[in-house]
């Protein structure tokens, strides 16, 4: 999607080629941006608020299990992360993180720093994370909260997933 920007760093007239490669959850963050700014630019306030939008690991997830996502097995797992600045105000070096955290071996963790004005998003990219095969692990995308942020319920998605190794059984059931 082609943008052009305003000022104030939103979108003003969105190209869209296919409409149907349009996330959802990036529109919602966008629109809820848009909101927070007029709402609170007549009135003069300022708010602080950071967002998780969205999370996409390298290798993909190739199916659903039991609630738990399966992922393909590999060396270093990737992961993009896409972050929004919801508020108002212009962040500087906020902390984003990814943590996979397996129910059994070492928790992994790997961090970058984003700085973003108001209704911007951005995508991080971080790689190297190492998870166990064939054990259960927690991942975890997070984006620090910010003085005077008072939603952080969207600052942190989090999902269980599993590496099967490739003669893993496709379903629990028999």
């Amino acid at each position: 999607m082609q943008t052009r920007e305003l000022a104030t760093g939103l979108p003003s007239e969105p190209i869209v080629a296919d409409p149907a490669s349009i996330n959802p959850a990036i529109l919602a963050g966008t629109v809820t941006a848009i909101r927070n700014q007029s709402a609170l630019s007549s009135t003069g306030l300022r708010s602080a608020d950071m967002a998780v939008l969205l999370v996409t690991l390298d290798p993909p997830v190739v199916r659903v299990q039991d609630g738990i996502s399966i992922v393909v097995p590999t060396d270093a797992l990737k992961v993009s992360i896409v972050v929004a600045n919801l508020g108002t105000e212009t962040v500087t070096n906020v902390q984003v993180t990814a943590t996979v955290a397996p129910t059994v071996g070492n928790v992994d963790s790997a961090r970058d720093f984003v700085s973003l004005e108001p209704g911007q998003r951005y995508t991080v990219r971080l790689g190297g994370l190492r998870a166990p095969i064939d054990v259960l692990s927690t991942f975890t995308a997070e984006v620090a909260a910010i003085n005077g942020e008072v939603n952080t319920s969207d600052n942190v998605k989090s999902f269980p997933f599993r590496m099967d190794s490739p003669n893993a059984p496709a379903s629990s059931t028999p």
